[in-house]
């Protein structure tokens, strides 16, 4: 077998031509796909835009709203005013957004696991005999309610079936 020299590209060195200029293959290619996919990102980001808006729109009117929910909530009394404030929260007087904001609110990873962890709650916070089973959204995600410790209330299967009546079937 021959050795294969030192450095075989010595005349690329030496050549006037080439100094100081990159190597061929450290061009990155411009390929069609790269434009491609450049062109759907742009429209993609022009698409989501919207959403973006809507979002963080409806994120700032939930947040509003409930800064007044919970001196309601923790003034009253008994279960029935509780469930009462919860009930009108379900329905906050706005209107519903858009199915892409519903899952944003919904997906929102890094704080469920913040929650799970920071609120480990054992008793009902509407009735407060019972064990809590659910997690309830005082704004609910269809109306831009974020998954936000605020908006979280852990609450037994009665409560929550008071609140919400039509997800007792399932």
């Amino acid at each position: 077998m021959s050795e294969l020299p030192e450095n075989p590209l010595k005349f690329h060195y030496t050549n006037h031509k080439f100094e100081g200029l990159p190597w061929a293959v450290d061009k990155p290619k411009k390929s069609h796909n790269n434009r491609r996919r450049k062109a759907r990102n742009k429209r993609n980001k022009k698409r989501l835009a919207k959403y973006h808006w809507e979002f963080d729109l409806s994120k700032k009117r939930a947040t509003e709203y409930l800064v007044g929910f919970w001196a309601r909530f923790n003034e009253a009394t008994s279960k029935e005013e509780r469930l009462e404030a919860l009930t009108a929260a379900s329905n906050p007087g706005w209107p519903r957004v858009s199915t892409k904001v519903k899952q944003w609110c919904r997906r929102d990873k890094g704080m469920k696991i913040a929650i799970l962890f920071s609120q480990m709650v054992e008793v009902c916070g509407c009735c407060e005999s019972a064990k809590a089973e659910e997690k309830h959204h005082v704004v609910p995600c269809s109306y831009g309610g974020p998954t936000i410790i605020e908006n979280i209330l852990y609450i037994c299967m009665e409560c929550h079936n008071a609140i919400h009546p039509w997800m007792e079937e399932q």
